[in-house]
């Protein structure tokens, strides 16, 4: 009896420390602070000591890091700076309507596209499983 309930225990903290390893998927929003809009476009970058764990930002201001890999995602127990790049891209064309070219033009405050300036940090506890992000207009 006590080796089954030994061997139990075993078998549970192996299951528990698999379950608890690894990274974690992240999902949030990105919206202006003006007005609560959607950023509808661009990229989350997370940095931290491992590396860099990074999101697009879809139409409705949603970004998602998944975890479909073991370098994928947000690992535990990390501290990140956060960035945010977001622009708007349009075509040049020429009379005839060909395109010559693009511009891009920030939609937010270049502040947020470097992580010691951007004032935004996650860490990842292992609960927490969304952070929403608030950024400023480019002016």
């Amino acid at each position: 009896m006590t080796r089954k309930l030994l061997f139990s225990f075993a078998l549970l903290g192996i299951v528990f420390a698999v379950g608890c390893s690894g990274n974690l998927k992240l999902t949030g929003t990105v919206v202006f602070s003006d007005d609560d809009m959607p950023v509808p476009t661009g990229i989350v970058y997370f940095d931290s000591d491992k590396g860099r764990s990074v999101g697009p930002i879809m139409p409705d201001g949603t970004y998602t890091v998944s975890t479909t890999g073991d370098k994928d995602g947000i690992p535990r127990g990390k501290t990140f700076k956060v960035s945010v790049i977001a622009e708007e891209t349009k075509e040049i064309l020429d009379a005839n309507g060909v395109t010559i070219g693009t511009q891009s033009t920030p939609l937010i405050d270049p502040k947020y596209g470097n992580p010691a300036a951007s004032g935004l940090t996650f860490t990842s506890d292992g609960g927490m499983k969304t952070f929403p992000i608030k950024v400023d207009r480019a002016k």
